[in-house]
């Protein structure tokens, strides 16, 4: 809870720094409860002479400024814009785990089923020593 405390002041500290049309997009409800739940022992100070990416934020501060930026300061093409933008990443994610080299051979036993219920034929090659291959060319040669 500490923790979540010291975020709210950077996130206090960043929606300081919006403009003053931005900043009463945000009801003020929320502004007061940030204010009276952030964490009055903790320093953090915005750097105004650094981009927002520069700013070495906590995750969860980003997620709570990104919370509040989709809901009260994005207009509705945006939302929908970042909301497509988000669906693509989930498909992108969901398609790695699917086929991350890692988990494809982890359960052999469903692998065994998906390859005798799909009546696949497997080959087993095995590798011929040079001796082998010749006699069985010269047996086939006789044939």
């Amino acid at each position: 809870m500490n923790e979540y405390k010291k975020r709210l002041v950077e996130v206090y500290q960043v929606l300081k720094h919006l403009s003053e049309e931005n900043y009463h997009k945000i009801p003020s409800e929320l502004i007061e409860s940030i204010k009276e739940n952030m964490d009055k022992d903790y320093s953090w100070n915005f750097d105004e002479t650094k981009k927002m990416q520069d700013q070495k934020l906590c995750r969860d501060t980003i997620a709570i400024l990104s919370y509040i930026n989709m809901k009260y300061l994005l207009n509705k093409k945006q939302k929908e814009y970042l909301k497509e933008i988000h669906k693509k990443n989930e498909i992108r994610t969901k398609k790695h785990i699917k086929y991350k080299s890692d988990n494809m051979f982890n359960n052999i036993k469903s692998n065994k089923e998906y390859i005798e219920n799909n009546n696949i034929l497997l080959t087993n090659y095995e590798k011929d020593s040079l001796l082998k291959k010749i006699f069985n060319n010269i047996l086939k040669f006789f044939k």
